[in-house]
């Protein structure tokens, strides 16, 4: 009714446009079309004609089919199903031998994986798990395996880990789509023997339960009501919640029209409220029904829950569900035979959860979550941003920067301060259920621009993207542990030549100048590509002279793990599930370069047959398998080799089909063959943060409270303590763990020098100049490639900034994000006030931060220039 209305409102207004009502609509219907919309976005080889069982395994053939690999299930008896251990016993029983083995070792929260190696023990161009699919697929082994009764049920708990939400029930001898199902079920139901409509399932449905002389809406509201009280089935006797929130009128009103007895009340029940809305919405989580056959089994059947209850699905809520829950209270009554009540005959009593507190600071979060949305505001409007601790004003315009994130850690015991993630959302949403409105409200227009406003995406621990030149404390502390004199000049000379690509410093690209010489800390503090270009050539290309170190691959990859990059920090969010990252890695950049180029192929190979064929012609999967392995040979396949080779396989090689501007001899050799191996231009790239680098904040955020602290790695925790509810019993107090690292000291601290010296530059003098402190920053803008495909438009670069506070004593270190931000200077607003507010609460609390700023100004000559 309520949509009836709004809609003549704009209609009598004249603001409908291209919206209509339509009075009935078949919801099973239109939600299999809407999931199958928007899988196929993510996987062309989804469409309408495809059945669920071959969408089930196409979605994990492209999208965990490697985690589904590394999984271990562990069942409520301590049973293991290793898919790992199965897949290699169906190689085994074909005679193949796959000469990959694999070992079960434990994560940062003591849960078994699977670690792949081959036999030989011999160093590969292909890691051992690709090899492994690989040789499953050739074999066609692949399929079965995945959809086996083994492994279908571990697939979708994967699926589900991972935010695969396909909407396909999977039992025993069927897999199909839930809406489906639904469907079904309603021509069983009502014993309808063909298809129907909407509008005919409601005509049947009136008839069946003899209310056609009511008004449709009516009608409407009674079936509603009359499905919830089949549902209960002989469970008569537990109340049927109807609605939640009712206001004093209605309750009023409510009692006035219904007697006692008569099946009606009103009641008041204890539902979850955050005060705080929105506030660290994405630490804690939000709670739903129990729903998934995952939450079946470990809450109804293992734990005793009911199956009406609410549970914590994401965040917090969902880490800490057992010890938030506490144990439901029980009576045993009598009831007359229309399911009232007449007698209590026993009751026990509930018995409270325990108290979960955080180590989040309310007051820190809040200024995190209102600075980084000012901020994003600022920096799409070119606007002044204005704070207690100063105002800024960005000097160029990015109107795409609308998804951002900031983490603020306690540098000692990696205890998370504040964790922010932009767009965020309102738990309160879910704690009576959510409205399909409400729903789908929390995802983005359209699904093809990844970076557009996700509100439920948890950028703070999803999402991994290249650093930029936060990365370059990575980098100068592999060159001082291989002994780089920190003191010794490089002369920055603006460009080099590096093969037949040109390598420019940003000063350079921007300003068409140079740095000069630059040592250590001077280039931490200007941000000199030509710097670490140098250290990653061993020597400067324009004057021939060497710099003494010099950065291989592996020295910085070594570095890079040991600084927690890569690897999960260890934050009790099990849900959504922390990602991983990318760490520069030679053999690793084939593996994706072979995985992109099948996937390439996979969508685009088809377009390719000549007009005188038939796609029936076509082994494609062999033909796919083939080009693909290309990448394994010794040396790299010409164009013309590699044009000859697809005509062979009767391939138009070298004509642009489409909207493609290049022919598909060009793409193979140019796009993938030639960038598979490791060359001089990827480790150029990847010591300033670009290349083969992708990293979470709350990683980033680790790395730089471990090169403040002087060494040592801290387990990121967001679980201060948990007490019983009465608050007279601890049953887990947060003990700090740390690992201690090899780095040298001195070399932490001359990457600290370097870092102050960039908070003294110019523009990041005006930001923090109002705070009373020392800090360090580095600030990083990382480019983005691609287009956006929604607009057609290439992606902005993201602002990236890594710092900590206080100087002399570091006490936190914060990680910022901006996607499409434009330049890490932008970050400076958001780090600027979370140190205030830093500083602010120390002094509330009887423990000031002395004052140790120094009006002094070591950026030399490039006061006015604004770069990485």
């Amino acid at each position: 009714m309520a949509r009836k209305l709004v809609y003549e409102e704009l209609k009598s207004r004249n603001l409908l446009k291209n919206i209509e009502l339509r009075p009935l609509v078949d919801l099973n219907r239109y939600n299999l079309l809407l999931i199958k919309s928007e899988l196929n976005k993510q996987n062309s080889k989804v469409t309408l004609e495809t059945d669920a069982k071959d969408d089930f395994y196409n979605m994990v053939r492209k999208f965990t089919m490697d985690k589904l690999l590394s999984y271990v299930k562990v069942d409520k008896n301590g049973n293991k199903v290793i898919p790992a251990e199965v897949l290699l016993k169906k190689l085994e029983e074909k005679n193949i031998d796959a000469n990959v083995e694999y070992t079960l070792v434990k994560d940062e929260k003591d849960k078994e994986t699977v670690q792949f190696n081959y036999k030989d023990n011999e160093k590969k161009d292909i890691e051992p798990l690709t090899h492994l699919i690989s040789i499953a697929e050739e074999n066609n082994l692949l399929y079965d395996f995945v959809l086996s009764d083994d492994i279908k049920f571990v697939a979708q708990e994967v699926n589900t880990e991972n935010n695969i939400i396909l909407r396909i029930s999977i039992t025993s001898k069927s897999f199909d789509y839930v809406y489906n199902i639904n469907r079904t079920e309603i021509k069983n139901r009502y014993k309808i023997k063909e298809d129907y409509t909407a509008e005919s399932l409601f005509s049947t449905l009136k008839k069946t339960y003899s209310i056609d002389n009511l008004d449709d809406y009516i009608a409407y509201s009674y079936l509603v009501l009359n499905r919830k009280v089949e549902l209960q089935g002989d469970k008569a006797y537990i109340p049927i919640t109807l609605t939640y929130g009712i206001s004093e009128p209605c309750i009023s009103h409510i009692k006035e029209k219904f007697e006692n007895n008569n099946g009606f009340t009103v009641s008041m029940e204890p539902i979850r409220y955050y005060p705080n809305g929105e506030l660290a919405s994405h630490i804690l989580g939000y709670i739903g029904k129990i729903s998934q056959q995952d939450e079946i089994d470990k809450y109804t059947k293992d734990k005793g829950y009911s199956s009406d209850s609410f549970i914590g699905k994401t965040g917090v809520e969902e880490s800490q569900e057992v010890s938030l829950k506490g144990k439901d209270g029980f009576k045993k009554v009598m009831v007359d035979n229309r399911g009232n009540r007449t007698e209590t005959i026993s009751e026990t009593q509930a018995v409270p959860g325990k108290n979960v507190y955080l180590s989040i600071d309310s007051n820190l979060q809040k200024v995190a979550e209102e600075s980084l949305k000012n901020t994003l505001e600022s920096i799409r409007n070119g606007s002044e941003y204005k704070s207690k601790w100063g105002s800024y004003t960005p000097h160029e315009r990015h109107r795409n920067a609308t998804s951002g994130a900031v983490v603020v850690l306690d540098v000692k015991t990696g205890k998370v301060l504040a964790l922010a993630s932009y767009p965020s959302y309102d738990p309160n949403l879910f704690v009576t259920g959510i409205s399909n409105s409400d729903w789908i409200s929390l995802f983005p227009e359209d699904p093809r621009d990844f970076l557009a406003p996700r509100p439920l995406y948890n950028i703070a621990t999803q999402s991994v993207s290249q650093p930029g030149s936060t990365f370059k404390l990575a980098s100068a502390l592999t060159a001082l542990e291989k002994g780089l004199n920190p003191n010794e000049n490089i002369n920055c000379q603006g460009i080099m030549d590096v093969g037949d690509t040109k390598f420019g410093c940003w000063i350079w690209n921007q300003y068409q100048r140079t740095h000069g010489n630059e040592n250590l800390r001077t280039a931490l503090r200007d941000s000199c590509n030509y710097y670490f270009y140098a250290l990653a050539l061993g020597e400067n290309p324009k004057s021939n002279k060497k710099t003494g170190t010099k950065i291989t691959i592996e020295d910085l990859s070594k570095t890079v793990k040991e600084l927690g990059l890569g690897e999960r920090t260890g934050i009790e969010i099990n849900v959504p599930r922390e990602s991983k990252g990318v760490v520069p890695d030679s053999n690793t950049k084939k593996s994706l370069t072979k995985i992109m180029l099948k996937n390439k192929l996979e969508k685009e190979i088809e377009k390719y047959i000549l007009d005188d064929k038939n796609k029936e012609d076509y082994d494609f999967n062999k033909i796919i398998d083939t080009i693909v392995n290309w990448t394994e040979e010794e040396s790299v396949p010409s164009r013309t080799e590699v044009i000859k080779r697809l005509k062979q396989m009767e391939l138009n090689a070298e004509e642009p089909i489409g909207n493609s501007k290049v022919s598909l001899a060009d793409m193979i050799k140019f796009d993938y063959l030639n960038q598979a191996s490791w060359s001089n231009a990827d480790s150029l790239n990847t010591v300033i943060g670009q290349g083969q680098n992708a990293y979470t904040p709350i990683q980033m955020a680790r790395y730089m409270a471990m090169i403040s602290n002087g060494g040592q790695k801290v387990k990121t925790s967001v679980i201060e303590k948990i007490v019983s509810y009465d608050n007279k019993t601890v049953s887990f107090q947060n003990n700090p763990e740390t690992e201690k690292s090899t780095f040298n000291p001195k070399n932490l601290k001359y990457i600290l020098e370097g870092m102050n010296m960039a908070s003294k530059t110019s523009e990041n003098a005006k930001i923090f100049k109002n705070l009373p402190i020392e800090i360090g920053i580095k600030t990083g803008t990382a480019q983005k490639s691609g287009t956006n495909p929604v607009t057609g438009q290439a992606y902005d670069n993201y602002a990236w900034n890594v710092s900590f506070a206080p100087y002399n004593n570091p006490e936190i270190a914060i990680a910022t994000v901006i996607f499409q931000g434009g330049a890490g200077a932008f970050c400076g607003p958001i780090v600027r006030d979370i140190v205030g507010q830093y500083i602010d609460n120390k002094a509330e609390s009887g423990q000031n931060i002395q004052s140790d700023k120094q009006n002094d100004n070591n950026s030399e000559n490039n006061d006015n220039l604004i770069g990485d």
